[in-house]
């Protein structure tokens, strides 16, 4: 639970970025949330989506990258729709190329 409220704390006061845009919903009203984790440098690591994002970080603190992400520089895009979040992710991942994520396309 501490990690999510600190992403969310995090979002909310941080200043837009590239990757968060003002037209999309406030966290509590989203349907999905896309997010980007960066290691110390900034290198980009992982792309993902969820619905949970609680139970998804829960879920990637298990990953053998995990020890590597620097949570202060992590990005949250929230999005209406689950599918504007999977379409958003998927071109992120072929522009980024973050390196942990498996491209299968």
């Amino acid at each position: 639970m501490k990690l999510y409220e600190e992403a969310v704390r995090l979002n909310e006061i941080a200043e837009p970025t590239i990757h968060q845009q003002i037209h999309l919903p406030h966290w509590t009203e989203a349907k999905a949330v896309l997010y980007r984790f960066f290691d110390d440098r900034g290198m980009l690591l992982y792309i993902g989506v969820t619905g949970s994002l609680k139970t998804r970080m829960q879920s990637h603190s298990r990953g053998r990258w995990w020890d590597h992400v620097d949570h202060t520089r992590t990005k949250l895009d929230w999005h209406w729709t689950r599918e504007s979040a999977l379409a958003a992710e998927r071109r992120a991942i072929q522009e980024e190329k973050p390196i942990w994520n498996i491209r299968p396309w």
